[in-house]
């Protein structure tokens, strides 16, 4: 699935943001019905992990891995229910 732009969850705090010059795209996810599973897959295609799985406050687990010219790629998994 490819994520969309939202607001944040419930139980989740904005991070700190920057003001300074940047070119180019920070980065972009993705949402996937199983973590383990997507981990595990981009793992075995050679994916590298710059942020390991965790599950956040709002119950949602992230990870990221990195994807050509430094931009970062956003695996998601959001609670069930």
């Amino acid at each position: 699935h490819l994520m969309t732009i939202s607001g944040r969850a419930e139980g989740e705090d904005p991070v700190p943001g920057s003001n300074d010059p940047r070119y180019g795209l920070d980065h972009f996810g993705f949402e996937v019905d199983d973590m383990e599973e997507a981990a595990a897959h981009l793992r075995a295609h050679g994916a590298h992990f710059i942020c390991e799985p965790w599950t956040m406050p709002s119950g949602s687990t992230v990870a990221f891995i990195e994807a050509p010219d430094h931009v970062s790629v956003e695996i998601i998994q959001r609670p069930k229910g």
